[in-house]
């Protein structure tokens, strides 16, 4: 799991709070850090900060697409300039797959870590359903 979060207080704080729940943790302060980490490691998941130096997370989002395998990500924002609510409806209309806002107690960011790691277990164990009209076939 990748983590990027600007404030090294939280990013410390949730690095040891998701690690104490079992998952692997690697962190980045920005959106350049969090790419140049997802081209060299297989990360599943993401927690992203939406305001940050550099490069935020929505430029991070948009640039997410051009990366195969993506992570699935959790957006988090306290709102900055604007509210929270509304820049979390812009990251997941830009593909964040889940959305939290600040500030959250540890439960509901361990909920919602949960959440998105059965969504890529069960992508990853789906097998597509192939489904053909036979009754227009000719034989």
């Amino acid at each position: 799991m990748l983590l990027v979060e600007d404030s090294a207080e939280l990013l410390n704080y949730m690095g040891e709070l998701v690690a104490s729940a079992g998952y692997d943790v690697l962190r980045a302060s920005d959106g350049n850090q969090a790419l140049d980490v997802l081209r060299e490691n297989n990360c599943d998941l993401m927690v992203l900060d939406l305001f940050m130096p550099n490069k935020d997370g929505i430029e991070t989002l948009g640039e997410l697409s051009k990366l195969s395998p993506r992570p699935k990500t959790l957006a988090i924002s306290g709102g900055g300039r604007f509210s929270a609510p509304d820049t979390l409806r812009v990251a997941a209309t830009l593909g964040a797959d889940s959305t939290l806002a600040k500030p959250f107690t540890p439960k509901q960011l361990l909920d919602a870590l949960k959440d998105l790691a059965s969504q890529e277990q069960k992508t990853q164990t789906a097998s597509p359903t192939i489904w053909r009209d036979r009754t227009r076939e000719r034989h």
